[in-house]
Formats: C-alpha cells, structure tokens, sequence
C-alpha cells in the first residue's frame, strides 16, 4: 500500500519524464536514424502497377547493383518484369524506359521507383516470337527474348531470359527466374536471376541460385544450398549448405558443409564443416590456407607448406592433418595428424551447471552447436556467475575467485568439472579391457556401483585399487566418501585359449586367429591373406626377419605366439605404347615401388596434336595421364601415347565462353579452356589444364601435360615441354622438360635446357645456367655453370664466369670461381691453350675435355699427352716446348706428356739452348767466344786460342770435315757442338811444389826456435806473430833486420839446404803464441806475397814439445805438371780424431726420432681417414706441441751432452792452428748435413709409419679402416720449420761454447780431478719431507673429489722429493756404503762406489730425470690402458638401447611415445617399450641405499618404480605388500633385504627385466626398486621421469632421434625437459675421446721412454770414455778382465735400476691416489688397472733389461785394453 500510494503520488512528474522521453528518442535516435538513411540507403519503390502490391526495397548504398526483386502477380495479366518507366498501355519497350537486370543494372544514388509492366493473358499474346511477352505452355522452340511466362523451354535454350520460365534448358543469359534448370549438354553462361533448382552447368553466376545440383564455374553472389560442384566460389554471401564440391573458396563463407572443399585461400573465409565434409586436398599444392574451420567432425587435410595460416576449431569427430606454419589447430576432442609444424593446442570441456553462469568472455570456445563450453590450454577465461551463486569447486584446472561473481579458470589439464561441492577423480586402468559409462569424476552426494569391464578371452577377476584389499568385482562407492580414487582390472586368461597374433609388419593391421586347444583339429589350417602395396607377400613367419615359416599343415601351437607377415619389394613395369606416333617403338620404364620414374620421352605424329601419356579402362576409354618424376604404382601398367587430330581450320568463337574439353584450333583464346587437346595459338584468358599445343600464353596454367611454346604469365605445374619462359614469367613446378628459362622458376624436378633466369631449386637436371639457381639440391645436376649457384649440395660443372657460393656437394671447376664456404668437393680443371710458335696441338688423352673451343685438363688426372704440329718456321730440332703452368715431358714417340698442372696454361715454342764446348789443349781461349747458343742466335764466328810457344792450325769437331781455321755456326743451326783446338807443337812440364810447412821446437824456458821448408821462387818471407787468440802483426823479414819488439837481431838462416830457421827469445812461460809465414817475390822492386802457411801454434816452456801443433803433412800428389802461365791449387790434410762416432749415433737418434714422432702426429692430424673426429684431432694436436716442446728440450740435452764430449776436440783444433771462425763454418757445416739427414730419415720414416699409425688410432676408436699412403704439406712444413729453429739454437748454443773456449784450461781440465762432494743435510731432509708428504697425501686421500684436486700436489711433491734425495740423499748414501769397510774395499764395489761418489754431483739430476720420465711412462701408460679398457664395461653397461628418449616435469608425456612410435611404424625395430620412475643419484652400502648421497666411494643410480607402473607398463600382474619390493641390479644383489632411507624391505624377487634400469646407468652401482605406490609417497620425491627405449640400426635411430628433436612439444608444460640419446653416436663419441687419450699416452710413453734411454745411453758412454784411463791403470796393477767387467756390470746397474726402482715405488704410492680418481671418473674398474699396471711394469723392466745389457758391452769395449 505504501508504494501503491507513492506512484499516485508522483503521477505528473512521471508523465513528464514519459514526454521528455519520447521526445529525446525522436531527437536522438528516430530522427537521426533517418537523416542516416537518407545518406546510407537507397529506397527503391516498386509500382505494381494494378498487380498486387510490394513492400519497398532498401539497399545500402555499398551495393553496387539492384539484386533480386520479387515477383508480383495480377489476374488476366502476365508479369514483363520491372521497368525504370510507366509505360501505360503501350508496347513499345521504350515507353517502359528499360527493364531492370537483377544483379546488373547499378543502384541508383537516390531513391527511386520501378513498375510492373503487364501483358494480358490472351491467345494473341501468347503466340511465340522472337520476343516473347505472353504465356504459354507450349515447349518453346523459336523465343529468344522472353520477358512472359513460359512453362517448358527445353527445347530450344533461351538466350536472354527477363521473365519466368518453370522448366528450363540452358540459354546465355538468365535476369528473370527459372523454376529449375534441367540438365543438358548445353551451358548456362551467365546467371544474374533466381534459380530455383539448377541442374544444369552454368558458367557465371551473379543472381541467386536456391539449389544446385550440376556445376558452377564460377559463383560471385548467392548459393544458398550446393550439391553440386562449383569451381570457384568469390561471393562475400555466405553459403548456407554444401554437400557437394566447392573447388576454390576465395570469398564467403559455408554455414554447413558436408561435401568437399578443396581449396581456400582467403583468411576471412569461415567454414562450419561437419561429418562427410573435407576441407583442403591432401595431394594437391592448392589446398585450405589462410581461413577459420569450425570443424564439427568432418576433414581438414593440408599439403605441403602450402596450408599455412589456418585457425580450425576441431570438435570431437573432426580430423585435421598436414597444417603447417602459421596454423593454429585448437583440438577440442577431434584427432590431430601430421602437422609438425602447425601449433595445436589441446582444449578442455568445461562442465557447469548452465544455470550458475551469466556470461563467458572471448577466451573460451563454445560450440555454435551445442553451446558446449571449452577452455584451450594455457589460456585463463573468465567467467561470471548469476546472484546467490554457491561456493564453486574444480576438477582439471584451477578455479580463481575474483570476486562474488566473477571467476577464473586457468592451468587446464583435463576435462574440466565445476561444481558447488568438491569433485574428486576416478582413475581406471582396464589392462586393455572396455566398459561404457563409468564416471571419471564423483561428489559426496553420489552413490556409485562401477560396471564391470570385458576382455575377449579373459575372466574378469575384480577391481584393486581405492579401500580393497583383494580383487572385487562388486565395486560401489557410498554416498558421503571423498577423495581420488583409482582402479585397476585384474584379468586371468582362460587357459584353453590360445591367441595367435599375425603381425602384418607395420602397413597392416594386426589379424587374430582365437581357438580352443581341446576343440579342432591339430593344425593352423587356413592362414590371415594380407596384402601391401607394392610388396610380395612371401609368407608368414615366426621372426621379423628370418625364422621359420608357418603354413596351414603346421601344428597349433599351445600358447600365444605372435606371427610376422614377411615381403619383398616389387619391381614393375610402365610400358609407352607410341599408337603410331614416332619413334614408333615401345619404351619400357621398370623400377622398383615408388621409385621416380624420370622424365618422360616426347613423340610426334604428322597431322597430330601429342596429349601425354594415358592409360585405358577394359572398354579403350581414356582414363589417366601419366606425369613426369612421379612414383612407380604397384603393379604393371600399359601407358599409350593420346593424339588429338590438328585441324587446320579455326574457330571464330570470340568474345567471352567456356570449352571443358576442346580439341579444336584457336588463333586466339578470350574464353575460358577447361582442358585443351587441339591448339590454341595464343591464350589471353583462361587455359585451367593443356594437353595440346599452346603457341603462347599471356595468362596463367594450371597445369600443362601438352606443349607450350611461349610463357609469358605462369604454369603452376609443367608435366609436358616448354620452350620458353620469359623474364616476367614464371613456373612453379617443372617436373619434365623447359627448353629455355628466362623468367622464375621456383622448383625444377626435372630437365632444363638452358636457363638465363632465376632457379628457386633444381633437384634434377640443368643443362646450361647463366644466370641463378638458389638451391642445387643432392643428387641435381647443372651441366654447363656460367652464372651464379648460391647453394650447391648436387653436381656442378662450373665454367668461366661461373660462380658457387656455398659448397657442400661437387663442384668440376673449369676455370669458374668456388667461394670459401666450401665443405664439399672441389676438383679443378684447367685449360690448356696453344701459343707461339704450335700451328695445332692434338690431345690424344681422354684426360681433355673440350669447352667452348679450349682444352681441360683435370688436375686430380695428373697427366695427359699431346701431338703438336709446329708452326712455320719452327721445329724440334731447334725447339722445345714449354708451358706457364705445368712442367712438359718430351716422349721418345716425338709426343709430349703434361703434367702436374696449377693453373690456366698456355703452351709455347721455346727456342732450346745448346753448348759449345772448347778443348783448347792447354791453351787460353778468347772470352769472346760463347759458350751456349740458340737456332735464334745470330751467326758466329769463332775467335782463335793462343798457346804459348805453339801455333794454332785450326778447329775440329762438330760439322766440320777436317781442321778448319775460320769457323762460323750460322743463325737456324742446332745441336751441342764440340771443337778441339790444333797446335803445331807439344806442351813443356815443369814440376812445381808450392807450400811452407812450419814447426816449432821449444828450447828452453824463454826460447822457441820457428823453422820451415824452403821455396826456390821465394825472394824472402815475412814472418807474422802475437799472443794467441789477438790479431797478429808482422814481426820479422828475412831480407831485413830483426824486428825491435819480439825478434832477435839477426837474419833467418838456413839449416841445410831446404830449411829456414828463426829463433825467438823471452816467450812468456805458459804463454800460447802463434805464428804465420808468408813467401814473397821481388816484381818491379816490390815484395808480393805468393804463398802463405798455416798458422801453428805453441807454448812457451813446453819441454815435452807436445803442446805443439803440426808433426807432420801429406800432400795429395807428390807433383803437379802445370802448363807455361797454368796455376794449381795444392791440397793438403791431416788427420784428426775419429771417436765421435759414438757420440753422434745418440744424437742422430735422438734427432729422428723426435722428428718422425712430430711428423707422424701432425701427418695423421691432417689425415682425411680421421676428418670429423674432433676429439682425437684436438688431442693430437695437443700432443704435437708437447712433443714439439719436449724435442726442443730434450734435442738441446742430447746437443750440450755430444759438444760437451768434443771440448776437447775443439781445443786441440785452435792448437792445430785453425782459427775460431773456421771452427765456427764447420760447426755449421756440420749441423747443416745433420739437419738435412735427420730431416730427410725422420720425414721418410714418419711417412712410412703415419700410415700405420693412422691404421692404429682408426682400429682404437672403432673406425673403418682405409689404406692409402699419407703426405701431409702442412706437417711436412711445420716439421721443417720447428726442427730448423732446433738446429739453430743448437748452432748458437755450439758456436758460443767455441767463441768462450780457451784450448790450454780445457787442456789442463783432463787433468784435475774432481773433489768429492759435501754431504747435504738440509736438502736430504727437505727431500724426504717432501718425498713424504706427497706419499702421506696419495695414500690418506679417500674422497675421489678431493684426489683429482690433490693430484698435481702430491705429483710436485714427489718431484721435489726425488730431486733433493737424488742430489743430496745419493752422497750420503754412498759415503755411508764406504764407511763400511768390508763391503767397500771389494774390488768391484770400491771401484764402482768410489766412482760413482766423486761422479754423483754431476750425475744427480740425470739420474732424478731418469726416475721421473720413467715414473711418467708408467703413469701415463698404464692410467689409459685402464681409462680405455674401462669403457667396455661402461657400453655394455649402459648402452643396452640404441635410442632413448627421456621426459621430465611434463603431465603429458605419452604423446612422445606415440610419437615414437609412429615414427617407427614403418621401420624395422627389434624393442620398443616406455616406464615411469624416480630417478635419484644416491648411495648403496651394503644393503643400505641413500638417497642424495653422493659418497663415490658407494656411488649408486637408483630408481624408484612403483608397483603400479610396472604392472602397467609391462603388462604383469604382481602384488607387494607396504613392507617387501621388487628388485633390478645390472650387477648383482645377493641380499634378501633393502633398505631405503632406513625402511627396511624385504625383497620378494628379483627381476631380470633390463628395461627396468631405463637410462640410469652412469654410476657403478645401479639398482631399480619396485614398491607400493603408497610406499613411494611416504618419501619426498622428485618429479617423476618417463622413459622411452627402442632397438633398432643405427639409420633408424638417426631418423627417429632427429625427427624428435625437430617435434615442437611446448604443450608438454613450461617447464618440461626431454632427454634424447642417440646410443650409437654416443658410443663413437667415447671410443674417440677414449682411444683418443689412450694413443696419445702410448705416443708420450714412447717419447719418456726414448727420452730416458738416450739420457742413460749418453751418460754411461761419456763416463766410458772418461774411466778409459783409470781402468787402464787398474789393469796394469792387477785388475783382471773378469773384475773389470763386473765392476762395470755393477756401476751400470746402480745407474740403471736405482731410477726404475724408485719410479716403481713412486707408482706404487700413486695407485691407491690414480684408482680413487677413476672411482670419482666412475671408471673403477680396479682389476683393469692392477693389470695394466702391472703389465706396464714388466714391460719396463724387459726394455731397461735389453739396453742395460747393450750398454754395460759398449762401456766394456771402450775401456777394455
């Protein structure tokens, strides 16, 4: 009542509001809407005229036409149409203005009216005419132009239709309405009316088509139901139904489709397609692109990357396959395939009460059908609820509140509940049983008693699972429970049945054969028939590959088994039958299943148009036509070539038409040519697909089977001949024959003749290219290359002006140009041109190719031989031929053979120089004459010699009959030439002897008397003299008085008749001085000096005379006959010692070897056998700078240790009187010939040796070996270089120990003897601390962590140590070993011990150096034996699979499996399985397994699988209770008890099921537990892993791990992560790592081992020539030969096996350190080592054994007497 009385109230003021109201909204929105239209629309106003009346007609001014108008009826008159004007009564068409053309005539801007026109209904009217106006029932055979009504024109087509026709055949044009077009073999051209049922083809329509049943070619308005075929459909109008075929959908959209769709191309077209329906054509290029499909359960298939773009929404039923990029599939309940590239994203069924939701925003997809709501994964909706809603829960996402009204929904995994009261799931596992209609979900309200599932062949034995204890198969779940639920199916197999499986192999579906084994007879009986494509069936057998067969007499047998169906590829035939045609001879194309067959060969026939290859039915109709480079079908199949007959006359048709099938002649074609057989001599509109002849095109192709002369637009598809592309014109695909490109063509799959365009890709052939190809692909060839190929991986015959960019298949260069990004193969040609002087040079070789006019000759051929014609005046007598770019061999048959070619060559005539060689018999020949002389010189006349006291007569010899005085060799002559001189008398002798030979005799303290031989032409001498090693001065001439500095006063006299003496007073006492003389003649009054001697040397105060140098000289010859004015040079020599032959036989060793071993690395570095092996190459590397370290070090020990030896040999040279420059040319002399000998033995040998070593490495890393000789440039010359840099610091070092060299203190150093060292206390305790330390630190480390970071401590440690005891601990040990008496002063001992003390200061570091190369080898060796022999276990270990597959943090990682599986499905493979697990890395200790553990003394894989998954996963059917598990160990596990972080297990078997350790398998230990998931739960675990192992080759495993790898898993989660290992490459990769280190330690142990022998060898044969004397004088008081040689035996040992002793030791320490640090490498195995080791060891001691016992005899012969 009171709000009753509150509206009265306010009565008034609610009438005002009511008025303000209205007049707002007149204002506002009635006003306003028509002013708009005013602007926007346009009214048209139909006038019927007396008919009865019509609504007006409001088009948007947008329309570009008036469309369909209604009819309108009037009783007694027949309705003409709409006309622009009234026309009254009148009959004349232009009172009436002009009629309206639906769909023709254009809108007009303004508003406007159109009238009925009327005839009446009467007899008169109705008479037929050309132009008809009135009615009739009649057929119509005569009316062209019909604006009445007409019941029946079928028989005759109407060609303008403005009225209404009932039954109708087709006409040309169509502006009225026809009830139905019945179907005829005539064509509707143009529609702009209203059909209402079409069955009959029409080519245009622009009006309204309710119904068509026939064809539309194209359709640019209004179909409302299509069942028939429309060719193009490019109308913005929507298409309520098609159930038939829609070729092209450009525009529009389809409501409803259930017919097929093939191709779309526009991305505002959107298709609703249901069950029946296809979308996109699966073989063919134009498919769906670029649009939106709501697919409601029917098709949409792609092909190639062409369906690109496309946004489908796939409802339970659809299937969409092959979408590629840019394609967004949104998969709500359909089936995805094969669209890698394509983005799906999985979607989710929300499930609400309907009354709870208000509103959806767009994030959700909701089916236009049903109204189902879908969430897509990802993606967060929103949704809002209605007022007084309940609180909300979720199943399978994650519900959000926002606020009371508003909800989220997010993470979406599953099919999605919401609710007012908490859902919880229902997991099943039915073992591969069935059931229908068991909830996934239930609440607390629910009551629900679970169906129980089937299984054919099996008894259901109950549920386990959720609260049951034992098997039930009565299952209800009470109402008021909660929580997630899961139950699993439990069958067991009626044991009577047996089940055999046929396995068709992959292609077909598996075939069961069920039986009772108490019932039926013994045997299979009839097998499975199964068929395959292609394939012969060659039975059924018990293995995939081999076994045994099974036929119908085989026994049954009593348990499943499963049978393979095994095939053999077939091979068939395509025969080409000419029918007339030439050649007139069959072809035959045998391949095997789908092989390419080729290109396909192009006949002719007089008269006749060739139309492809066709097959035929049983009836002789054409059927297919065979297409170039396609797949060979499986079966044999008879192709014939299809002839048009040409006709010579042309068609007329002009204007605008349409031909499906023509076989006539064109001049030129505006229409539209469906398929052409005849000829079109030019086409400038629209030719869908030629089989004929096309003279030129302008527009495009679609595909050409025919011939066509010119493109100037494009061909999609060429199967047929092209004989010219131009430069604006393209094709898309060439898969048979395109005489000349000039234009784009993108892929070329079969034969170009010459392209000067641009090539996208060649994947068959080119014959010439001069311009670009993009892509050569494998296996392509481009013939003749003289433009650009940006990428080559086929054949390419470059040529000049050729260019290749990228390089990675073969590239035959003649003379173009292959860029750097080169990885493939380069074989060069280069040309060889005729020059100057050759008319014709024939190649005989086929080594030539002939390009262009030039020659070619293949570098990797070698040589190649030639016959040249000379040209005029040449010859080859006079000439030879040479070359700029190759070397030229002459051959005895007068050809030439070409050989080692580098470039472009040019060969020439080359004029050959000849000798002229001159005996003059003693006398002076004039300088005049020449001595060589080419056919081009000019001519010659000889100059006559001159001998005194003789006449010269004349020349013989060459050409010349007898002695000639005037000799002359004429330009043009050729050949050496020989001319002796002839004198009229003989020649006179006198004997000569021209040397001075000084000796110096001491006399006296002060006095040395200078005495020489005499020279009878001497006139006097000069006497030159100073302090040795100054610059001498002279001092005295003979012809004068003594010199006031040195000499006494008076003249050299002569002791007889030959001897001059001088005698020099006040020497300095032990002063070394020297002298010279010099010989002089008297010419013209001045003293020139003619003769000089040595310089000699000598030092005052030598009484002995022994520090003097000559005693005696030879001469060569005892004398010289020389000729009047004939000088000599005379030579003499003495002899110096010949003991360095010892020293230098080391050092020659040493050199070759270092050099081979540097040569051999750098050589199999390079090899090509080992190409893609980086890690040996970068250890081989590695170890080349270690050895090109250690040669330089120990090459300059071996160098100091030789010039050490020869100080002596050097002093004794200055004393001899050669000066130190001399001895400085012969030290380079020296290490010159050294070099060059050990560079040339080290490279030869190396060479000889890479081979084997290569042959070595290759066989350790498991490589296929391949046997050619090595030469590497590269090594050859970093081998030159280093060791040249060697040899030279070698030489400086030499040369500077000659320049600081004093001849007399090396002299008196024999001498002095060595004092005998101090002991060291400080260094010996420091030396056994260290020592200590390092072995306190090898033996108390037990963390293998720890160890590899204390290794190199404890190894400097060691070195110390060593080093310290060895200089210092040595000298106390010896002089502890001679305190004790009767042990030293054996005579062995005391010689050896004394010896060695005095020695052992020197000795020391040799012998420490020793120790530690020897302590190296053994490390070295015996730690990569082990590392390398280690592996074995570690691949059988873990590479039982040979591909995995490893996904983690995923929710959805059975996608991957059934990835894998798909990809294995048409391969051969022997395993495939998957399991779930928890993957830890922990500890096992005895029987106590920790997890996260990481002791790597116990280190462990463990994985943790539960009882369920197993069941599941391998299809068994065990039972644990919460305390016992299941138990899998690769090694072995012999306790009956687990414990697993402290919960003890008791374990109730083992299982021997290897596919329990998946892929953890990288520790020692691996164990696999199987328990209760339950169990499982009550640790904290990580995410779970899902494993995926297969068996197959290793081409399988390839494909399989790279096709997953490229997969795009991104709907696995943010977060996942997928493992993929490929257990073949990894095993390659271990084996070269492994080998890798195992060859190098070899390589090192070799270079310490030679290392420490040279340094043994060296030091015991220096030390045998030093002890020469000492031992001479112990046998001269009495030592025998016996003693000597066990005093020697003795001394040798000690130096020998005290280093090798102590490296043992060292090692022995080392080997608990090196086996902890393989233990935390995860190689441990210690029996491995303990072998090498000890193998390595003895080993040693054998070598050491072999040379201590060369040794000790090569000291013996130096010291024995």
């Amino acid at each position: 009542m009171k709000y009753k009385n509150a509206i009265i109230s306010t009565g008034k003021d609610i009438l005002i509001v009511f008025i303000c109201f209205f007049i707002f909204m007149f204002l506002s929105g009635g006003g306003t809407q028509n002013v708009l239209a005013a602007e926007d629309e346009v009214t048209i106003t139909l006038d019927a005229n007396g008919g009865k009346a019509v609504e007006p007609v409001v088009y948007k001014k947008t329309q570009s036409e008036i469309g369909i108008l209604p009819e309108t009826t009037r009783t007694g008159y027949v309705f003409n149409g709409w006309w622009t004007k009234n026309g009254g009564t009148s009959s004349s068409d232009s009172a009436w203005g002009g009629i309206v053309k639906f769909n023709d005539t254009s809108l007009p801007s303004s508003d406007t009216t159109y009238y009925a026109r009327w005839t009446e209904d009467k007899a008169e009217n109705n008479k037929q005419d050309t132009y008809f106006y009135g009615k009739t029932d009649e057929k119509v055979d005569k009316v062209t132009y019909n604006y009445g009504y007409i019941s029946d024109s079928t028989a005759r087509g109407i060609t303008y239709n403005y009225g209404h026709i009932e039954k109708a055949s087709a006409g040309t044009y169509n502006y009225g309405y026809i009830d139905c077009l019945i179907s005829s073999s005539r064509t509707l051209t143009y529609n702009y009316g209203k059909i209402t049922d079409s069955q009959n083809k029409i080519t245009y329509n622009y009006g309204t088509i309710e119904k068509n049943n026939a064809l539309v070619d194209t359709n640019y308005n209004i179909i409302e139901n299509n069942i028939g075929t429309i060719n193009r459909y490019s109308s913005d109008v929507t298409l309520n139904e098609n159930s038939g075929t829609i070729n092209t959908l450009s525009k529009g959209s389809v409501r409803k489709n259930t017919g097929k769709i093939n191709d779309v191309d526009d991305k505002n077209v959107t298709i609703y397609n249901y069950a029946g329906g296809t979308v996109g054509k699966s073989d063919n290029a134009w498919g769906v692109r670029a649009c939106t499909v709501w697919n409601m359960g029917g098709i949409v298939q792609g092909y190639s990357s062409y369906a690109d773009n496309v946004t489908v929404y796939n409802f339970e039923g659809g299937t969409v396959s092959n979408l590629r990029k840019g394609s967004v599939i949104y998969n709500l309940g359909g089936t995805v395939t094969d669209s890698s590239t394509a983005r799906v994203i999985n979607c989710y069924k929300v499930n609400i009460n309907s009354s709870f939701v208000e509103t959806w925003n767009d994030k959700f997809i909701i089916n236009p059908d049903t109204g189902e709501v879908w969430l897509p994964e990802g993606e967060t909706g929103t949704f809002t609820v209605k007022d007084g809603t309940p609180q909300l829960y979720v199943t399978g996402a994650t519900l959000t509140k926002q606020s009371d009204t508003a909800y989220t929904l997010s993470d979406a995994q599953a099919t999605i509940v919401v609710d007012d009261v908490e859902p919880f799931t229902i997991t099943y596992d039915l073992n591969g049983g069935t059931v229908d209609e068991n909830p996934m979900t239930y609440t607390e309200r629910d009551t629900i008693t679970l169906k129980n599932p089937t299984k054919e062949n099996y008894v259901f034995v109950g549920w386990t699972g959720t609260d049951l204890e034992e098997p039930s198969d009565n299952v209800t779940i009470q109402k008021g429970s909660k929580g997630n639920r899961q139950y699993t199916a439990v069958w067991k197999q009626d044991s009577n049945i047996v089940i055999l499986t046929f396995d068709g192999q992959n292609d077909t579906k598996d075939q069961l054969m069920i039986y009772n084994i108490l019932t039926g007879g013994d045997t299979i009986g009839k097998l499975p028939e199964v068929t395959k494509e292609g394939y012969h069936f060659l039975g059924w057998f018990t293995a995939k590959e081999g076994g045994t067969e099974l036929t119908a007499a085989s026994k049954k047998p009593h348990k499943n088994t499963t049978y393979y169906a095994q095939w053999a590829i077939g091979t068939y035939t395509y025969t080409l039958d000419p029918n007339g045609g030439t050649p007139n001879s069959t072809t035959k194309i045998t391949k095997v299943y789908k092989e390419n067959i080729g290109i396909l060969p192009i006949i002719s026939k007089e008269g006749y148009i060739f139309n492809g290859w066709w097959s035929r039915n049983d009836k002789g109709n054409w059927v297919s036509v065979l297409e170039p480079n396609s797949a060979m079908e499986g079966q044999d199949t008879a192709y014939y070539a299809r002839w048009t007959r040409k006709i010579d006359t042309y068609s007329d048709t002009t204007g605008v038409y349409l031909y499906s099938h023509f076989e006539g002649s064109l001049k030129k074609n505006t229409g539209t040519v469906v398929n052409n057989f005849g000829l079109i001599e030019r086409n400038v509109s629209t030719v869908t697909t030629n089989y004929g002849e096309v003279g030129a095109t302008e527009t495009a192709i679609s595909n050409n089977y025919g011939h066509v002369g010119t493109v100037e637009d494009k061909i999609i598809s060429n199967n047929g001949v092209v004989d010219l592309v131009i430069d604006t014109a393209s094709i898309r695909y060439n898969n048979n024959i395109v005489k000349d490109n000039q234009g784009i063509l993108i892929y070329n799959n079969g034969k170009i003749e010459k392209n000067t365009g641009i090539i996208t890709e060649n994947n068959n052939y080119i014959g010439e290219n001069t311009e670009t190809v993009k892509f050569n692909a494998k296996g392509a060839e481009i013939n003749v290359n003289k433009g650009i190929i940006r990428e080559n991986k086929g054949v390419v015959y470059n040529y000049p002006g050729g260019i290749v960019k990228k390089n990675s298949g073969i590239v035959y260069n003649y003379g173009g140009m292959v860029s750097e990004d080169n990885t493939g193969s380069v074989i060069e040609s280069y040309s060889v041109k005729a020059g100057k002087g050759i008319e014709k040079a024939t190649l005989d070789n086929e080594s030539f190719l002939d390009i262009d006019g030039a020659k070619w000759l293949e570098k990797t051929k070698g040589t190649a031989t030639l016959t040249v014609v000379w040209a005029k005046g040449y010859n080859a007598n006079g000439y030879h031929l040479e070359a700029d770019g190759c070397k030229v061999t002459k051959n005895t048959n007068g050809t030439y053979t070409l050989s080692k070619i580098t470039k472009n060559t040019t060969i020439f005539a080359a004029p050959t120089t000849f000798t002229i060689t001159y005996k003059s018999e003693n006398g002076s020949l004039q300088t005049t004459n020449p001595v060589t002389y080419t056919c081009e010189t000019e001519d010659i006349t000889l100059a006559a010699p001159s001998r005194e006291g003789s006449t010269f007569l004349g020349w013989t010899g060459t050409d010349l009959a007898g002695t000639t005085k005037n000799v002359t060799i004429k330009k043009g002559s050729f050949g050496d030439r020989i001319y002796t001189a002839v004198w009229n008398n003989e020649s006179q002798t006198v004997q000569q002897e021209i040397f001075i030979l000084p000796k110096v005799l001491v006399k006296g303290k002060a006095i040395q008397k200078l005495s020489w031989n005499k020279i009878d032409e001497a006139d006097g001498y000069f006497i030159y003299s100073s302090v040795s090693g100054k610059k001498m001065k002279k001092v005295f001439d003979t012809r004068k008085r003594a010199s006031k500095k040195k000499a006494k006063k008076s003249t050299a006299k002569s002791t007889g008749a030959k001897t001059v003496t001088y005698t020099f007073k006040k020497r300095k006492s032990g002063t070394v001085y020297q002298y010279q003389i010099r010989a002089y003649k008297l010419v013209n009054g001045k003293k020139k000096v003619f003769c000089k001697s040595m310089v000699v040397y000598s030092v005052a105060n030598n009484q002995s005379g022994k520090l003097t140098n000559v005693k005696n000289i030879k001469l060569k010859k005892k004398s010289y006959i020389l000729q009047v004015k004939q000088t000599a040079k005379i030579k003499a020599k003495y002899t110096a010692y010949k003991k360095n032959k010892k020293l230098y036989s080391s050092y020659f060793i040493s050199t070759i070897f270092s050099i081979a071993l540097y040569f051999i690395i750098k050589t199999v570095g390079n090899s090509p056998t080992l190409k893609g092996q980086d890690s040996i190459t970068m250890f081989l590397n590695l170890g080349g700078y270690v050895i090109a370290l250690f040669s330089l070090i120990f090459l300059f020990y071996t160098n100091s240790f030789v010039i050490k030896n020869r100080k002596k040999e050097i002093s004794l040279y200055h004393i001899l009187g050669m000066e130190k420059r001399n001895v400085r040319s012969m030290m380079l002399l020296e290490t010159i010939v050294i070099a060059l000998i050990s560079l040339v033995s080290g490279i030869v040998i190396g060479m000889l040796l890479s081979q084997i070593t290569s042959v070595i490495i290759l066989r350790i890393i498991h490589k296929s070996i391949h046997f050619s000789l090595i030469f590497s440039i590269d090594a050859f010359i970093k081998t030159i270089i280093i060791f040249s840099i060697i040899f030279f610091l070698s030489l400086i070092y030499n040369i500077s120990v000659v320049v600081r060299s004093n001849p007399i203190e090396l002299l008196k150093g024999q001498n002095i003897g060595e004092k005998e060292p101090k002991t060291k206390i400080f260094l010996t305790l420091l030396g056994i601390i260290a020592l200590g330390a390092g072995y306190y630190i090898a033996l108390s480390i037990t963390d293998p962590m720890q160890a590899m970071a204390l290794f190199f401590v404890a190894v400097i440690l060691v070195m110390i140590g060593t080093y310290c005891l060895f200089t210092a601990g040595s000298i106390a040990l010896l002089k502890f070993l001679k305190s004790r008496r009767n042990f030293y002063y054996q005579p062995t001992h005391f010689t050896s011990i004394s010896g060695l003390l005095y020695r052992m200061k020197q000795n020391a570091v040799g012998l420490a150096n020793i120790c530690i190369l020897c302590t190296c080898v053994l490390v070295t060796l015996s730690s990569t034996i082990c590392l390398y022999k280690g592996i074995q276990d570690s691949i059988k270990r873990q590479y039982y699979m040979g591909g995995t597959i490893t996904v983690t943090d995923s929710d959805y990682p059975d996608q991957v499996y059934e990835d894998v599986k798909g990809l294995l499905k048409n391969k051969k493979y022997d395993s495939l399985y998957a399991l779930s697990y928890y993957n830890y890395t922990g500890s096992l200790k005895k029987n106590k397994v920790h997890l996260n553990d990481y002791d790597y003394n116990h280190l462990a894989s463990i994985n943790l699988i539960s009882l369920e998954d197993y069941n599941h996963y391998f299809n068994q059917n065990l039972s644990l209770n919460n305390n016992e598990a299941y138990l899998y160990s690769y090694e072995g596990y012999n306790d009956h008890t687990i414990s697993l972080e402290n919960i003890p297990y008791t374990i109730k078997g083992q299982i021997k099921n290897r596919q329990l350790q998946a892929n953890n398998c990288f520790a020692p230990n691996n164990i696999s537990i199987v328990i209760n998931q339950s169990a499982l739960n009550n640790y904290k675990l990580k995410s779970k892993s899902y494993f995926i192992g297969f068996n197959a080759s290793k081409k399988v495993v390839d494909e399989v791990t790279t096709a997953i790898i490229h997969k795009d898993y991104n709907y696995l989660g943010n977060k996942y992560y997928v493992s993929i290992q490929n257990s073949y490459e990894d095993i390659d990769v271990i084996y070269e790592l492994y080998g890798s280190l195992l060859f190098i330690g070899i390589f090192l142990s070799m270079m310490f081992l030679v290392a420490a022998i040279v340094i043994i060898y060296n030091k015991q044969i220096s030390e045998g020539f030093e002890d020469q004397n000492k031992f001479e004088i112990l046998q001269n008081v009495g030592m025998s030969q016996k003693e000597v040689k066990q005093t020697i035996q003795f001394q040798v040992l000690i130096f020998f096996f005290v280093p090798l002793i102590v490296a043992i030791i060292h090692l022995a320490f080392a080997y608990p350190l090196i086996l902890r640090i393989f233990k935390g490498l995860l190689q441990c195995n210690e029996n491995v080592y303990l072998i090498s080791t000890t193998g390595c060891i003895a080993g040693l001691i054998i070598i050491y054994t072999i040379v201590y016992l060369m040794t000790s005899k090569a000291y013996y012969r130096i010291v024995k007497r």
